[in-house]
C-alpha cells in the first residue's frame, strides 16, 4: 500500500494558488458568461480534467466554458479562504507537490459533488 498524506484547507488553498499560476489561470479576471448554464457541463468536465492534471484540459473548450470553469475554481478558493470547509481534510498520495495535492483535493470534491448531483461549488 502506498503512503498517503492528509492535507487541510490551508494546504489546498496554497497548492491551488500555485497550480493556477502554473497553468496561467487568472480567476480575478474571470467573468460569468451570459449563457453560463449552457456551458456548465463542459466547464465541470474541463475542471475535472484540470484537477486530474491533464495538460490539454481546455483544448477545444469554448471561451465561455473556460471562464465558467475558472469561476468554479475561484468559488472553491473562496470557500477555502472563508473557512467554509473548516475541519475538512483530504487524503492524497504522499510525496506530491502542493499543487498536485490541491488538484487531487479538487478532483475529490468534484467527484463528491457529482455523486450528489450538485454543482462543484
Amino acid at each position: 500500500m502506498s503512503e498517503t498524506a492528509t492535507i487541510t484547507q490551508q494546504d489546498v488553498a496554497r497548492g491551488l494558488f500555485m497550480a493556477a499560476q502554473e497553468d496561467g489561470i487568472d480567476w480575478q479576471q474571470a467573468r460569468l458568461p451570459a449563457d453560463a448554464i449552457r456551458y456548465e457541463a463542459a466547464a465541470q468536465a474541463a475542471l475535472q480534467a484540470w484537477a486530474l492534471g491533464s495538460p490539454d484540459w481546455d483544448k477545444g473548450l469554448p471561451p465561455p466554458a473556460r471562464e465558467l470553469a475558472t469561476l468554479f475554481l475561484a468559488d472553491f478558493m473562496l470557500k477555502l479562504m472563508r473557512g467554509d470547509l473548516a475541519g475538512r481534510t483530504w487524503t492524497v498520495p504522499a510525496g506530491l507537490t502542493a499543487a498536485q495535492q490541491a488538484r487531487l483535493a479538487i478532483a475529490q470534491e468534484l467527484a463528491t459533488a457529482a455523486g450528489r448531483g450538485a454543482p462543484p461549488h
